[in-house]
C-alpha cells in the first residue's frame, strides 16, 4: 500500500492475514461492539484519511469471537462465520454466535455510520436460559421453550431490536400450561425498555388470554400489562390452583379484564370478571398483591335474590362478609356437600322454601369449603311458614350450629311432618316469641334440635 503525505492519507491494497487477534478489526474500525477475544482471516483493501470515514472492501472470516455491546447485560460469545466489507457498509453472511445462552443465526448488517440493519433468527431455545441471559428474574414460574425472528435497527448509539416470537411446546405460567404464546415485542437497548403487543396465550384447558404491555428491566425495573381472558374455564383453573369447591358449584367459563403492574419484587393484579354461566352467576373485582388476594365489589345471582361478598386470601386461609337479599334457602342448601345432603332432606319444606335476607362474617381455610370446615356468624331475617323469623345471632363451629331467634306469626303446623302432628292432641297455631336453639348439620331432625323458646 501506500501512505501519503501531507493529506494524511493511508492506502493499503491488500490486508491478508490468517489467525489474527479479531481484537485488531475493532481498534482499526472503530465498530459498535467491543471485541474482546477470538481469531479472523482477513483480506481487504483499505482506505483511510483522518478527516473522512475510514473506507474498506473485502472479506474477514470470524473464529470464536467474543464481543460485547454496552447495552446488553450478556457478552455474545463463539461468534463464527464471514463478514463483507463494502466501503461504509458491514454485511453478516452465515454468522452464527450465542448470547449467554441463546442461539443466535445473524444476517442482514449494519452501516458504521447511519446504523443497523441486523436480522437474527433464534431457534427453539428453553425459556429459563433466555430469562437468565437477559439477567431477568421471572416473578412466577416460567417453563417451556420458545423460537423468535428479530432485527436490529437505529442508530449505532441507540440499536432498536424488534421481533416476534412463539413457544415451540406447552409452557408453564406459574400453575397454568399453555398450548401456545405468542407475541410481537420492541426492545430499546440504551433505555432498557421492552414493549410487548399481540400477546396471545392460549391455556391447556381451554380459553384464550390476550393482551399488551410494557417491561423496564433491571435491577430497579417493573411492569404494567393490560390482559383479556375470554372462555378461559374457571372450574378447571379453580382445581390447578386446589380450590376444594363444593361438587354443587360449577363456575363455568370466565371472562376477565385483568392489569398487572408495579416493580417486579411487589407485583400487583387487579382484575374485574364475569362469570355468567356459573351455578351462582356474578361479577366482581379480584386484588392480588402481597401475597393476598382480596374480593371486592362481587355480587352473585343466588336464586332470585342476590349476594354481594367481600373477602380477602392470604396464607392459605380466608375471611368473607357476605350480604344476602331475599335468597332462597334451598339455593343455600344447595351449597352443602354430598355428606350432609341427608341432613338438608331431613329439613321441614316450609323452611326449605324459605327467603333469607341478612349479613354473615364466614372464615376457613383453602384446603377445604365444606359446610363443617367453614366457622360462619350470621344475623338475618327468613320468611318462613307465613311468618318471620329475625336470626339475632347463629354460628357454626365444627359442624355444631347454635342461633337465637325471635319468632314473628309462623305457624307452627307448617313445620312439622304430617305424622308428628297426628299425635298432638291440640293443633299448634301461630307462634311469636324467642328460642335458642342448637344441633349439628347431619341432622335436622327435631328430635336432634335442642331449643329452649318463650312466647
Amino acid at each position: 500500500g501506500e501512505h501519503l503525505l501531507p493529506a494524511q492519507q493511508t492506502n493499503l491494497q491488500q490486508v491478508k492475514g490468517q489467525n489474527l487477534p479479531a481484537a485488531e478489526l475493532d481498534r482499526l474500525f472503530k465498530l459498535p461492539v467491543n471485541v474482546q477475544s477470538g481469531l479472523l482471516d482477513a483480506d481487504l483493501q483499505v482506505k483511510y484519511n483522518p478527516t473522512q470515514p475510514i473506507s474498506a472492501f473485502g472479506t474477514a472470516r470470524l473464529q470464536g469471537v467474543t464481543a460485547s455491546l454496552p447495552q446488553l447485560p450478556t457478552p455474545f460469545f463463539n461468534t463464527t462465520g464471514t463478514v463483507l466489507f463494502q466501503d461504509q457498509v458491514v454485511k453478516l453472511q452465515n454468522v452464527t454466535t450465542s448470547l449467554g445462552q441463546i442461539p443466535l443465526i445473524l444476517g442482514g448488517g449494519l452501516h458504521l455510520e447511519k446504523g443497523y440493519d441486523v436480522t437474527a433468527k433464534v431457534p427453539t431455545t428453553e425459556v429459563a436460559k433466555v430469562a437468565q441471559s437477559l439477567k431477568f428474574k421471572p416473578p412466577v414460574v416460567l417453563n417451556g421453550a420458545v423460537q423468535a425472528d428479530l432485527r436490529v435497527t437505529g442508530a449505532i448509539a441507540q440499536p432498536l431490536l424488534i421481533g416476534q416470537f412463539a413457544t415451540t411446546r406447552p409452557t408453564q405460567v406459574d400453575r397454568v400450561n399453555f398450548s401456545t404464546i405468542s407475541g410481537r415485542f420492541a426492545l430499546a437497548t440504551n433505555a432498557g425498555e421492552l414493549v410487548v403487543a399481540n400477546l396471545v396465550a392460549k391455556p391447556v384447558v381451554g380459553g384464550e388470554i390476550t393482551g399488551k404491555g410494557e417491561v423496564k428491566l433491571g435491577t430497579q425495573g417493573g411492569l404494567v400489562f393490560d390482559l383479556l381472558a375470554q372462555n378461559v374455564p374457571g372450574d378447571a383453573i379453580a382445581q390447578i390452583y386446589g380450590a376444594n369447591l363444593s361438587p354443587s358449584i360449577k363456575i363455568g367459563p370466565v371472562q376477565a379484564r385483568a392489569q398487572v403492574f408495579g416493580p417486579f419484587n411487589d407485583l400487583r393484579t387487579v382484575a374485574r370478571w364475569r362469570s355468567p354461566q356459573a351455578t351462582y352467576a356474578g361479577t366482581g373485582e379480584v386484588v392480588i398483591a402481597r401475597g393476598q388476594t382480596v374480593l371486592r365489589d362481587t355480587t352473585f345471582r343466588v336464586g332470585g335474590g342476590t349476594v354481594q361478598t367481600a373477602a380477602r386470601i392470604a396464607n392459605g386461609n380466608w375471611e368473607a362478609v357476605v350480604e344476602g337479599s331475599q335468597v332462597p334457602i334451598s339455593s343455600l342448601l344447595a351449597l352443602q356437600a354430598t355428606g350432609t345432603q341427608e341432613g338438608q332432606q331431613q329439613l321441614p319444606p316450609a323452611i326449605q322454601q324459605g327467603i333469607f335476607t341478612g349479613r354473615a362474617r364466614l372464615a376457613g381455610t383453602t384446603a377445604s369449603f365444606q359446610p363443617r370446615d367453614i366457622r360462619p356468624i350470621a344475623q338475618g331475617r327468613i320468611q318462613v311458614a307465613g311468618g318471620t323469623l329475625q336470626i339475632q345471632q347463629a354460628q357454626l363451629n365444627q359442624g355444631n350450629w347454635e342461633a337465637v331467634v325471635a319468632a314473628s306469626g309462623v305457624q307452627l303446623a307448617r313445620l312439622l311432618p304430617p305424622e308428628q302432628l297426628e299425635n298432638l292432641p291440640v293443633q299448634p297455631g301461630a307462634f311469636t316469641g324467642r328460642a335458642r336453639l342448637a344441633g349439628n348439620i347431619d341432622s335436622f331432625q327435631a328430635k336432634d334440635i335442642r331449643a329452649i323458646a318463650q312466647g
